[in-house]
């Protein structure tokens, strides 16, 4: 409604407007008018100008060129109506040319009426209060009426229309198929339905709508005990196939989803029975492991899966049968057995009367004690040569040699090889001497004598003490004398566990057994009397090896006494002590002295003589000048041993004296033992001590002297007592020096000795490498190499802790420069490796070590479609295994088809996950065989036997025959589409 002064324009009628232009009747050609609404006209709204009130109304041609009467209501068109068109309203009369008004009180309206038109799109070219005007300017209230003719309101567009899918009605079960029973048609609610254990059920499923992808379909089946596979297969466009194989009795519950809605048709509940029919062929053995004579064998037999039965074994060799007892435990049968002798025995197995297979498993038991080893090897070898033995088999029945030689730091390196004759030739090289253990087992148990514990020793490691044999000449003889005793000392200390045994050839050709005193520090002193006149050989064994240099020459020449003065002794109370004017007497013995006679003159003076003299002190006097002739006495003899002397009724002075030999001594420098590490190597910047000990040299005091090329070194002597010295001295420089040594001035036996000062060891060169510095593994020895060539000479030191106990550690020497270290952690957790030379940390030491548990593959998983029977064209060779929990270890699988080895595809997302995934591309119908290990050992269910066809019915046979079964057994089951979608 329009309010327009004090009336409401209710309707308004429409006239054409005549080819004269003028207002009133419409022209004979034109149609009556036609009355509306005004509010029809408010509400329609055109967006463009060729809308117009016309397309409402098309019979109404006046909306063309016309104009338009307004009036207050009905009566008043109808009263308009029958004057003709010509009666004017007693109050308002409103036409498209003319609109006038009475004046009203109020015009309130007047607004209201303005701003209707401003909605409708018209610009007003009044103002309200003009338009209230009763003297308003008539053709502008005409122009304004006028635009109303085509108002130019916009159409608000349509709110759009958002379509609701419901995902879950594209897509509905159509069967249930039960292995062995046929199809269930399928209907448009949930499904309840009884299978049977170990009996596939298969959900037929369409797709109706082309919108659905093959990824928004997925699968979830709740299980009653451990959770069971589903798998998804897409059969043909629109058809897909959801199966799984109930393993225990209960209710299945299979629910399928469309982008997360449930399906028509699901969830399906399948309540499996027990399956009573007895299957033979689902019997699994677990494992049939080989086993000692007199050893309880035990093996698995699953018959959990093979339906109602009885089973019996029977495990012969011939005529001899084994005693068998069983044990049951949930569906799996415990065999026990024992065997009294060796060979290889056929294992029977019956289920419900019938063999679960045709080609029956055999046993193989063995006989370890029936091995023989024998040779040099198992008792002694020697370093850095070649050992052997032979080990003979024959009576133990198949199995497998296993040798292992560990030496006191190091383990060696060993060889077997297979003879024709069907022993085995065993060979080791030592590396270093010491008390080797040699284990020996057959099929991993040890043979009789095992372990072996032979001694290996090295007798070029023997040494004689002083460098050279003593009484060696420049030739390289040992030169001695007939009837006189012979003494040589030697160290075994770095030789090994061996014996020192020596034998003296004479010039007649006899052989003189040596004797020799061994000492608990090494130390070994031959000691013999040569014999004979002319050239000998002496023999020097160390665990019957010769030594180096052995044979000695030595040569005897007959004895000859010489001229010793030091060997006269003199006795008497005259000797020592004389009073003046007193005859003394004193007696001289030089029956040891050698052939000569007393030339000794005595001069007295009776103005000097003391009166006393001391002879006890170590300075005799040598001569005596005479000044009164008359009292002189001379004394000698060749053939009296002593000689009675005296002296008297004289004076004499005493003049010229000199420090003589202790007359009950004798020096021997040969006799001064040098021993130490710095007596022949030495450390820079570092106090160097050796000893020098002459207890058996005689009198005296050492004389040292340290000469290098580029310097001489300063060598300090401290005496420890009993003619033993301490000598320290500190090289600045490294390289070559000459030890120069002596006792009481003459040279000792083996001077100058040479001494090699070693640069200091740079322990930051030292570098370790190897897989060990990653992970190792408890229970299991490790190799780390350590290469110290460019670090100089030094002294290698490791330790290894773990959480709380400390591994073993053992060092090699590979005498190259570099060391093998190897490391037995005793427990899993993180280590710490302390590798120190020349007492300070190599580089990288401390190392963080972590030790993995040992390898456990029965913790291994294996599961998928990979390992499904399948048809050929719709195969999907992948499968996952899960190595959680399995320790540290190394994935290997192996696939063999019809025509061999098949390659393999492995791949890890992340090296922090455990999972691995698997494919392979099966090409040809046939049998393949999966060898999965963790460490060289079979996983849980490997070798997995898969079987590709051709046909679905070919399929459902194989299935049936050999039924694969594949779980994740961590309580969460995932969607396993056989392709990847």
């Amino acid at each position: 409604m329009m309010k327009q002064g004090n009336y409401d324009i209710e309707y308004a009628e429409i006239r054409g407007r005549g080819s004269n232009g003028k207002t009133g009747k419409p022209v004979s050609t034109s149609p009556a008018p036609r009355v509306i609404p005004i509010s029809d006209m408010y509400r329609q709204g055109y967006s463009e100008p060729k809308d117009s009130l016309a397309d409402k109304y098309p019979e109404d041609d006046y909306f063309k060129e016309g104009g338009g009467v307004a009036f207050t209501s009905y009566n008043h068109y109808n009263n308009h109506k029958s004057n003709g068109g010509s009666t004017t309203p007693s109050k308002s009369v409103y036409t498209s040319h003319h609109i006038r008004k009475t004046k009203t009180t109020s015009s309130s309206y007047t607004p209201n009426g303005i701003e209707a038109g401003s909605r409708l799109g018209i610009k007003p070219n009044i103002t309200a209060e003009q338009l209230a005007d009763p003297d308003v300017d008539d053709l502008q209230v005409m122009a304004y009426a006028a635009s109303f003719q085509h108002p130019k309101m916009k159409i608000k567009e349509p709110p759009k229309v958002i379509e609701v899918i419901r995902w879950g009605e594209l897509v509905k079960v159509t069967a249930v198929t039960l292995e062995n029973q046929g199809d269930i048609e399928g209907t448009y609610g949930p499904m309840n339905i009884d299978g049977v254990v170990n009996q596939k059920v298969s959900l037929g499923l369409m797709v109706l709508d082309n919108r659905v992808a093959s990824a928004d379909i997925t699968a979830e089946l709740d299980s009653p005990g451990k959770p069971t596979q589903i798998n998804l297969r897409k059969v043909s466009g629109n058809q897909i196939e959801a199966s799984f194989m109930p393993t225990e009795e209960g209710v299945y519950k299979v629910s399928v989803f469309c982008k997360g809605e449930v399906i028509t048709g699901c969830p399906v509940r399948v309540t499996a029975a027990p399956d009573n029919a007895s299957m033979p062929q689902s019997v699994r053995v677990v494992s049939v492991p080989s086993a000692a004579v007199d050893e309880d064998l035990q093996f698995q037999v699953d018959v959990s899966e093979a339906g109602k039965g009885d089973i019996d074994v029977e495990i012969t060799k011939g005529r001899v049968q084994l005693p068998v007892r069983f044990t049951h435990d949930k569906g799996v049968y415990t065999i026990h057995t024992k065997a009294k002798e060796a060979g290889t025995y056929v294992v029977h197995i019956r289920w419900d009367g019938e063999p679960i297979t045709d080609d029956p498993m055999k046993i193989d038991i063995f006989d370890p004690s029936k091995c023989r080893a024998t040779g040099d090897g198992l008792a002694d070898a020697k370093e850095d040569v070649t050992a052997l033995f032979l080990v003979d088999p024959k009576g133990a029945g198949k199995g497998e040699l296993n040798v292992m030689v560990e030496g006191p730091n190091s383990i060696a390196k060993c060889n077997i090889d297979h003879n024709s004759n069907g022993t085995y030739a065993v060979t080791y090289t030592p590396v270093e001497v010491g008390l080797y253990t040699v284990k020996v087992t057959w099929n991993e148990r040890h043979i009789t004598g095992s372990p072996f514990h032979p001694r290996v020793t090295d007798s070029r490691k023997v040494r004689i003490l002083g460098g050279v044999p003593p009484g060696t000449d420049i030739d390289g003889i040992i030169r001695s004398d007939v009837g006189k005793a012979y003494s040589l000392e030697t160290s075994t200390a770095e030789a090994g566990p061996g014996k020192l045994t020596a034998m003296v050839k004479t010039p007649s050709g006899k052989r003189q057994a040596v004797p020799i005193e061994t000492q608990a520090d090494g130390t070994a002193t031959l000691n013999f009397i040569v014999k004979e006149e002319g050239e000998h050989e002496l023999h020097i064994f160390f665990a019957e090896s010769p030594i180096k240099g052995s044979p000695f020459r030595l040569i005897a020449k007959p004895r000859v006494l010489p001229v010793d003065h030091n060997k006269v002794t003199i006795m008497g109370e005259g000797a020592r002590l004389a009073k003046v004017y007193r005859q003394s007497e004193f007696t001289v013995d030089g029956s040891l002295a050698g052939p000569g006679r007393e030339t000794d003159s005595y001069h007295y003076s009776s103005s000097t003589y003391p009166e006393s003299y001391d002879y006890s002190s170590s300075t005799y006097p040598r001569t005596a000048v005479s000044k009164h002739h008359s009292s002189k006495h001379h004394h000698s003899s060749s053939s009296s041993s002593s000689q009675k002397v005296s002296k008297a009724n004289a004076s004499s002075t005493y003049s010229g004296s000199k420090t003589l030999p202790n007359p009950k001594t004798h020096i021997d420098a040969s006799k001064v033992l040098v021993f130490g590490r710095a007596a022949r190597s030495a450390e820079p910047h570092k106090k160097n001590e050796f000893t020098i000990d002459g207890m058996y040299a005689g009198p005296g005091t050492p004389g040292v002297r340290m000469s290098g090329i580029k310097t001489d070194i300063e060598i300090q002597l401290i005496p420890q007592g009993n003619n033993v010295y301490k000598a320290v001295y500190v090289p600045e420089l490294p390289g070559a020096y000459l030890l120069h040594l002596t006792w009481s001035d003459r040279q000792v036996q083996g001077s100058p000795f040479k001494v090699t000062v070693a640069a200091r060891p740079n322990a930051d060169k030292v570098t370790a490498s190897g897989n060990a510095l990653k992970m190792l593994v408890a229970h299991q020895t490790s190799r780390l190499i350590i290469d110290s060539r460019e670090a100089g000479s030094g002294e290698l030191t490791a330790r290894c802790m773990g959480p709380t106990k400390m591994a073993e550690v053992h060092i090699g020497d590979n005498r190259d420069g570099t060391y093998s270290l190897l490391i037995g952690p005793a427990e899993a957790g993180k280590h710490v490796l302390e590798v120190k030379y020349g007492g300070e940390h190599i580089q990288g030491s401390p190392f963080h070590l972590r030790v993995a548990s040992a390898p456990d593959p029965k913790q291994v998983r294996c599961f998928g479609p990979g390992l499904e029977h399948g048809i050929l064209a719709t195969f999907n060779g992948r499968f996952i295994c899960e190595t959680r929990g399995a320790g540290a270890g190394q994935l290997k699988v192996r696939i063999h088809g019809p025509k061999g080895a098949f390659k393999v595809q492995m791949k890890r997302n992340d090296n922090k996950d455990r999972t691995i995934d698997v494919r392979y591309n099966p090409v040809e119908n046939g049998d393949y065989t999966i060898q999965v290990k963790w460490s060289d050992q079979h996983v849980t269910g490997s070798p997995f036997l898969v079987k590709i066809v051709d046909t679905q019915e070919d399929l459902k046979q194989v299935q049936k025959d050999f039924p694969t079964h594949t779980y994740r057994q961590n309580g969460h089951v995932e969607n396993g589409w056989v392709e990847d979608i």
